[in-house]
């Protein structure tokens, strides 16, 4: 699989979108594509040790309520395992929520809007 990346800033306040986490569709296991903005993520943890984040995730706005806030869930818990196990950033610097469908980007039903709304946010709860 070829994929184009586009790389954001990294800001150190508010919340941002991860905006190349891929999976699989109606999985959570990360694909290798993902990793180069995730070591971007560990480099800035790294580069402020007193930061605390919340990994925020969201799916399709299709299915089962229930179904798309546990895939959301496990979503965010494959890229906290990942800061945790590949950067050696500490488990308590790293809250979860699972939105599910509840907070979609757009209502749109193009592939390239559902895919929009497939994502992994992060938060700065503390500088």
């Amino acid at each position: 699989i070829e994929r184009d990346l586009y790389l954001v800033p990294i800001e150190t306040d508010g919340l941002f979108r991860l905006n190349n986490i891929f999976f699989e569709r109606t999985r959570y296991n990360l694909l290798p594509e993902s990793y180069p903005e995730l070591n971007r993520l560990i480099k800035v943890l790294k580069n402020n040790p007193s930061m605390v984040i919340r990994l925020e995730g969201h799916t399709e706005v299709f299915g089962k309520k229930k179904d798309q806030k546990e895939l959301a869930e496990n979503r965010v818990n494959s890229v906290k395992r990942y800061l945790v196990e590949t950067g050696n950033i500490d488990s308590k610097r790293i809250d979860l929520k699972s939105f599910g469908g509840d907070r979609p980007i757009t209502n749109e039903l193009t592939e390239e809007a559902r895919a929009l709304n497939r994502r992994v946010e992060v938060r700065i709860i503390k500088k």
